[in-house]
């Protein structure tokens, strides 16, 4: 055995005799070793072999350090060796270029496997090879082992490892929100925040508003203002940034249904982004408008006119996709309240013309005017394509479905007519697809074959 390699790859790095040592070993002993002073063991061996090739990993380098010769015959080595080999392999191929079954074979063998801090980036790659094929491949258990992994590491202290994982924790946090698993996203975003803050990194506005989302979704609103109210009262907060907490706090407020405080804080965004940030400054007047239109009263009547007239001289043009969608879908909402009409046909426009900049507002708008489609058949073939649209995002609820299939269902004519056979078998084949209970999915298929075939005879024969 050289031990004099131990140094030579140390000093490679360019760390120190405590790093490569780690919790288990002194920097004495280190030291010895590197002089030749005292002999290799295998457990010593282990250890150093792994804390160098964790440093390796940190500084983004390769090194060739091996033990082959004595520790060729320990289980737990080679399984470290291989996952190292399979990850860099992964690290330099190109996606597509290793199949679907043969990923998940590496997964099973290496996921509940004892390889230590391998797991992290191997974990991610994996993730990354299967997404290129296909988003609901790479499942969010890959994500989660490799995250697990981390929580339960400790790093050198030369180091900042959250940096590896943050655009994977970003995508868990976000996975979790579209699965609806808000207990799972505030346990991850809580670590998250706690991992900032011990690396002396600022908190991001992102980590209190996604925090806010989800105690909202689990009607936890005073833990959902709390987390906003922490972000607000910090000396990090930018001008623009609070504007976008206001209007968090205004949006949990409407879900309280305290329509007189949400109000007040919309007031404050507008107040805060009139000038500096135009997208705010529109998300912000249609959160006003919104709440107002929940409280019949005439004291609202002239702020509710004096925004709306605002909110119809701002230029779509300039603004993000988010921003455009909330101000058409509020011109729509707001029409009837303003123009003191009913214009179906142009409210309708409004909504459509929405939902090309926000997937995520197509429910929401045909609920707003479903009670007057009941006899269109262009509007049928809308519903239809808003129902095929979510079950693709993969975060459809089944009450949001059997929803939009009771509108067609109140239609009384059978989807055969609508000549959409193809998209109605997509439909199937995503209803499938869904994480929910079994007979909550029968529902939604006995809602569709009643749909196509009043007299009944059988879900099968329509597919």
């Amino acid at each position: 055995m050289d031990y004099k390699k131990i140094a030579e790859t140390r000093k490679l790095l360019g760390v120190k005799q405590e790093h490569v040592a780690g919790k288990l070993l002194s920097r004495n002993q280190l030291s010895y070793l590197e002089n030749g002073k005292t002999r290799l063991t295998k457990r010593t061996a282990k250890i150093i072999h792994y804390n160098i090739h964790m440093c390796a990993w940190l500084l983004d380098k390769r090194v060739d350090f091996e033990f082959d010769d004595l520790l060729g015959d320990d289980p737990d080595y080679l399984d470290f060796r291989d996952a190292y080999e399979l990850n860099a392999k992964l690290s330099n191929c190109p996606f597509g270029s290793i199949q679907p079954h043969e990923l998940n074979a590496y997964f099973e063998n290496f996921a509940y496997s004892n390889i230590g801090f391998i797991k992290i980036p191997l974990m991610l790659l994996l993730w990354k090879h299967l997404s290129y094929y296909d988003s609901t491949l790479a499942s969010t258990e890959i994500l989660e082992k490799g995250i697990y992994e981390y929580r339960n590491l400790e790093f050198p202290g030369f180091s900042k490892p959250y940096l590896k994982i943050r655009p994977f924790v970003n995508k868990l946090v976000s996975t979790h929100f579209s699965n609806l698993e808000y207990r799972k996203m505030i346990d991850l975003i809580h670590f998250w925040k706690s991992e900032l803050e011990f690396f002396g990194e600022r908190v991001p506005f992102t980590i209190y508003f996604n925090l806010a989302l989800a105690y909202s979704n689990i009607s936890s609103y005073d833990l959902a203002q709390k987390s906003i109210d922490s972000y607000i009262t910090s000396e990090s907060a930018t001008k623009e940034e609070l504007a976008k907490a206001f209007i968090v706090k205004g949006n949990i407020y409407v879900r309280e249904k305290k329509y007189y405080e949400s109000i007040g804080w919309f007031h404050k965004a507008i107040t805060s982004s009139r000038k500096s940030c135009m997208n705010t400054y529109t998300l912000a007047l249609s959160g006003s408008i919104n709440a107002m239109s929940y409280l019949s009263t005439d004291t609202l009547l002239p702020s509710f006119i004096e925004h709306y007239s605002e909110l119809m001289r701002i230029d779509c043009s300039s603004l993000s996709n988010k921003a455009t969608s909330s101000l058409l879908f509020t011109k729509a909402k707001g029409y009837r309240h303003y123009s003191s009409e009913c214009n179906i046909k142009i409210e309708t426009e409004l909504y459509i013309a929405a939902l090309d900049y926000s997937s995520r507002n197509y429910l929401s708008a045909f609920w707003n005017i479903s009670e007057y489609i009941v006899d269109n058949t262009i509007y049928k073939d809308l519903i239809l394509h808003c129902l095929e649209l979510q079950l693709q995002m993969g975060s459809t609820k089944v009450y949001d479905l059997n929803r939009a299939i009771a509108l067609l269902i109140k239609t009384g004519k059978r989807i055969s007519e609508l000549d959409n056979s193809a998209q109605l078998n997509r439909i199937f084949i995503a209803l499938d697809s869904l994480q929910e209970a079994r007979h909550e999915k029968n529902t939604v298929k006995k809602h569709i074959n009643t749909l196509n075939n009043p007299a009944g005879s059988g879900f099968n024969s329509i597919c």
